[in-house]
């Protein structure tokens, strides 16, 4: 929600989907200001988000028509282990529906990053062997560095764009 209200309204489509309700998908699509066209066409994104904890079927559908992952971690000590699980299952799903973890691009966003239980970033480094992917340190319900998770990971895929022509 907090990038979904940072959008200027004439940029972004309603926003759909169980907001509410834990375990369901909610999802929008925007033209973001500012991006330059591709080949004469506006760059539009498509957003999904997850909300709490998620069935397969809706973490494989999302996936399958995916161009990049934003996987939000959350960093407090107690939950790296878990995290790392979420990954691993996340990396397996994208393969299963014929994506490479190595060929989309990943953000990571490092969620809960105030809390005084948060793990030092070399900690959460060796659980997630985070290697060459982005890590943008956040604290979602604030709204902090959501935006630039977004804007990082459009880079991403505008580069991806620019490599493939």
């Amino acid at each position: 929600n907090a990038i979904y209200n940072q959008l200027p309204a004439e940029s972004k489509s309603e926003m759909y989907g169980g907001a509410a309700s834990p375990g369901t998908a909610m999802w929008f699509d925007t033209t973001l200001p500012g991006l330059p066209l591709i080949h004469g066409y506006a760059f539009r994104v498509h957003l999904y988000a997850l909300s709490g904890p998620s069935t397969e079927e809706w973490e494989r559908h999302i996936l399958e028509g995916g161009d990049g992952v934003v996987f939000v971690v959350d960093t407090e000590e107690d939950q790296l282990e878990a995290s790392r699980g979420k990954l691993e299952q996340l990396e397996q799903y994208l393969r299963d529906v014929g994506g490479s973890p190595q060929q989309v691009p990943w953000v990571f966003q490092l969620n809960k990053r105030s809390a005084e239980t948060a793990a030092p970033l070399d900690a959460i480094d060796e659980a997630l062997d985070v290697g060459r992917r982005s890590c943008i340190e956040t604290d979602a319900t604030a709204g902090e560095g959501v935006f630039l998770v977004l804007k990082t990971m459009v880079r991403q895929l505008l580069e991806t764009l620019k490599t493939s022509s």
